[in-house]
């Protein structure tokens, strides 16, 4: 008996929908943008990452006016490395936030990081963490490590703000930052 090989319609289908599945966007970008893309990626600290992506992202999504010509988009210079408090063993502690009419806290218009106490720090059901602050903001854990790794609590963390609306919280003596979102909204 003799074997012949045929291109089955079920071989093909996978191999022409990656053909195709293509964004167009992604062909129409430029050799420097892509070079500018990988840069951003390349840097270590999360926030100086995450700063250097919006840069990319704001920049990207502002539309040509339709008189001009397509401007060339100018390197990006490596962001500057996020300020850094000085190294002390007790790091203060923020007041209660006042609310505005917005409902947002302080944490949103400074863009600097604030020093808040966690009260309660318990693990969800998937291993992901809630975090709730002396002011009664609460944080669910979106991204990072997960379990309990976490000094008791109460504990000191720092909580800065992130790309889309979520935060970064690095607890005091616990492990790597974790990525957040706000859960009282």
């Amino acid at each position: 008996m003799r074997m012949r090989f045929t291109l089955l319609p079920t071989t093909l289908l996978p191999f022409l929908i990656l053909a195709t599945a293509t964004p167009t966007f992604v062909l129409a970008q430029s050799n420097e943008a892509l070079a500018e893309l990988v840069a951003c990626l390349d840097v270590e600290q999360d926030q100086a990452r995450l700063a250097c992506l919006e840069a990319i992202v704001v920049r990207e999504s502002i539309p040509a006016e339709p008189s001009s010509a397509p401007a060339s988009v100018a390197p990006l210079s490596q962001p500057a490395s996020p300020t850094v408090p000085a190294a002390s063993t007790a790091r203060p502690v923020s007041e209660p936030a006042a609310r505005g009419d917005s409902g947002r806290t302080a944490v949103d218009e400074e863009g600097g990081p604030r020093y808040v106490m966690i009260v309660d720090a318990h693990e969800l059901a998937r291993g992901n963490m809630r975090f709730i602050t002396d002011d009664g903001e609460v944080f669910v854990q979106i991204y990072g490590p997960r379990g309990s790794r976490y000094p008791p609590v109460p504990f000191s963390a720092e909580i800065a703000v992130a790309a889309m609306g979520s935060f970064f919280l690095r607890a005091e003596g616990g492990p790597r930052g974790v990525r957040v979102r706000r859960a009282n909204d």
